[in-house]
């Protein structure tokens, strides 16, 4: 049973660590953002003169943000749910209705970001960006990677029984 209990301790100091890393690459990647963003906007409309590069920069940097964005939402559960139906179900139906969630988004996440998404990694190999010449495979391959943290952190809610304190958070705020 004590073996169980370190194992949980370091797959959730493991998760906290993971927690931080994603807060830094959106940190970074929102701050760069803004900066390529800025400087287009100066350099086009002050100094007339144009960028490129701060365009495929911006789209580089927004999928940074949206996948390590979307992984560390998952943690807190913060995604799009149905509050309205939720709220009104009894505990028993509430914990049948997170196991499902929970069971969905794995199975989604698993499938269409994980394996479907690597032939598109394997493709990047052998596309560039334009005018950073960057090759596309350094950002595809934070789909899946962002995929399998979105899974991990999934799972991990499973086994902490999350649901409890989600359903008494849900019973406290409609008070």
């Amino acid at each position: 049973m004590r073996q169980e209990g370190l194992i949980m301790d370091m797959l959730i100091k493991i998760e906290q660590w993971i927690l931080k890393i994603e807060r830094v690459i959106m940190a970074i990647a929102a701050g760069l953002l803004v900066f390529a963003v800025l400087a287009q906007v100066f350099f086009r409309y002050i100094l007339p003169i144009s960028m490129p590069w701060t365009e495929e920069l911006s789209i580089i940097l927004f999928v940074f943000m949206v996948m390590y964005g979307a992984a560390y939402a998952i943690r807190y559960d913060r995604h799009l749910g149905i509050i309205s139906l939720t709220s009104r179900m009894s505990e028993k139906n509430f914990k049948l209705f997170w196991f499902v969630k929970k069971f969905v988004i794995i199975a989604f996440v698993g499938y269409v970001m994980l394996i479907q998404a690597i032939p598109m990694v394997r493709q990047g190999l052998s596309h560039t960006y334009t005018i950073i010449q960057i090759p596309s495979f350094f950002v595809l391959v934070n789909i899946p990677i962002s995929a399998g943290l979105m899974v991990f952190h999934t799972i991990l809610a499973v086994v902490r029984k999350d649901y409890i304190n989600e359903y008494a958070l849900q019973k406290a705020s409609l008070l």
